[in-house]
């Protein structure tokens, strides 16, 4: 494990560094009550992220020792202290230093939250634990049950059961359940029944629901409703159908834009990472790159990257070869594509700055092309966006560079990402582009009142310029939202927010 600075969050990725983890902690101050106060009101009023890490940095240590307390539970020290480090984070976003109570009070409740949550969903492939009793009948059973069975083997005796079940306010037969979920492991039905016969576990077990007559019938009909299908599609005009097609390489490509003919509306589609489609849907053809526009080459002076290989997933490629300045892409959930396409960029960093060229198709010409990233007139989300073209591959810049500060560079940006904006949420990244000398967060937040921040549409209360939705929300309403939003700050700051957002 290395740190090239001391100001960099330390990196515990295997039980191999848990060691040189806790050295390194032990080497950052504890902070009096008028610093960590003066640090809290620094992060929350103004956003500084070198604050809130120092008030990370400093209750490591914390961490740490709650971690050890769930050592029994047979999982990976570093993974508990890495989930212990998200609850942290999390306190410190939530933490009010008005409230007259330190840090450490406040977070070691986030901290237990976050590695509990952890164990329960790592100690079975089946879900336990899903209500605060049941939770706290999980984390306290064994120490129970060792209190009542010091002398003795086997399971809980009924009077046993029910001393558990009235200290802990659950049923006795949650108790029962419980006992035999904590101390039997999972077992896989694929499991040989014994070393004789290639029989497995699920070879025993019965469905009761199947019905072999009802089956046959119900392919049969599905078969005649598929051949009606295939007759009916092939009566449509190209604009009538409604696809999305999967291209491979450039032959299957080639192929496909033979068989529409080039008035047909295409849409290239990423990782739909800024990306609305409208509920009437895309009337057309959407084209999503795999195969061969999924793949990284490295050449001599490029690495001649696919538009569907995936940021994050280029940003460790670069990582596990050296090469620098594409760790920002690590914090990005889109795709090479998407990026070439919109400019995207964070951190102080654009993809422009790394590209040489960028192979397309111009579907007009039926013919592949290249264009210098010189002749491309790139602006702020603003990238190749010319009309009528499939951005197919973006040929990027290769420098060397020292692996462990790529490894911390990545490492701190996806620090700033998660105390900054949504995650493991529903959303469609970024809404507006942020007006000159201006950012579009600030102007929605003192435009609208908290009514935008809570229903199944909602804006998201680490950043503003980000909206979270339930998954069936209509695609409509969201617009309407963005909509609202839009005419609310043109009537405080007379300023039109342009959309990042892509709407099709």
């Amino acid at each position: 494990m290395k740190v090239e600075n001391k100001n960099l969050l330390p990196v515990i990725t295997s039980e191999n560094d848990v060691y040189p983890y806790l050295k390194k902690i032990n080497q950052f101050p504890i902070l009096t009550d008028e610093e960590e106060k003066k640090l809290a009101i620094d992060w929350l009023e103004h956003g500084d992220t070198k604050a809130a890490q120092k008030l990370v940095t400093s209750h490591l240590r914390l961490v740490a020792k709650i971690a050890m307390g769930y050592k029994g539970y047979g999982l990976p020290l570093f993974d508990l202290i890495s989930e212990g480090n998200l609850g942290l984070i999390q306190a410190i976003r939530k933490f009010d230093p008005d409230k007259g109570f330190r840090l450490a009070t406040y977070a070691i409740w986030w901290i237990r939250a976050s590695i509990q949550e952890y164990v329960l969903h790592s100690w079975s492939l089946v879900k336990i634990g899903t209500t605060a009793a049941q939770k706290k009948l999980f984390f306290n059973l064994r120490r129970l049950r060792n209190q009542l069975k010091k002398y003795e083997e086997g399971y809980l005796t009924n009077d046993q059961i029910k001393s558990i079940s009235e200290d802990l306010g659950v049923t006795e037969n949650e108790v029962k359940q419980m006992e035999g979920r904590v101390f039997n492991k999972d077992f896989s039905l694929n499991t040989p029944l014994n070393d004789e016969n290639d029989s497995e576990w699920i070879d025993q077990v019965e469905d009761e629901t199947i019905n072999t007559a009802k089956k046959i019938e119900e392919n049969d009909v599905l078969d005649k409703r598929k051949a009606l299908y295939n007759q009916a599609v092939k009566k449509l005009e190209p604009r009538e159908l409604e696809k999305l097609i999967k291209i491979n390489n450039e032959v299957q490509l080639e192929q496909i834009s033979a068989e529409f003919n080039s008035k047909l509306n295409i849409l290239p589609i990423g990782n739909f990472s800024n990306l609305l489609i409208k509920d009437r849907g895309h009337l057309g053809l959407a084209v999503k790159l795999t195969g061969n526009f999924s793949k990284i080459t490295a050449n001599k002076d490029f690495l001649l990257v696919g538009a569907g290989v995936l940021d994050h997933f280029f940003s460790q490629y670069c990582y596990r070869n050296k090469i620098s300045g594409y760790e920002f892409l690590h914090t990005i959930p889109g795709s090479i594509g998407g990026n070439i396409f919109m400019n995207a960029g964070c951190y102080g960093n654009e993809i422009k700055d790394k590209l040489i060229s960028v192979i397309y198709y111009d579907i007009k010409r039926s013919k592949i092309c290249e264009i210098r990233r010189q002749d491309i007139n790139f602006d702020y989300r603003k990238g190749f966006q010319n009309p009528n073209t499939i951005i197919l591959y973006g040929k990027f810049k290769i420098e060397i560079g020292d692996q462990a500060v790529i490894k911390n560079t990545m490492k701190e940006n996806e620090f700033k990402r998660n105390l900054t904006q949504p995650q493991k949420v529903n959303c469609c990244g970024s809404i507006f582009k942020n007006p000159s000398n201006q950012n579009a967060w600030k102007l929605i937040k003192t435009s609208l009142d908290d009514s935008f921040y809570t229903g199944p549409i909602k804006l998201s209360l680490k950043h503003s310029n980000f909206f979270e939705n339930d998954p069936n929300i209509s695609a409509d309403l969201i617009e309407n939202f963005i909509k609202t939003i839009q005419k609310k700050v043109e009537e405080k700051h007379n300023i039109t927010l342009e959309k990042e957002l892509q709407i099709i």
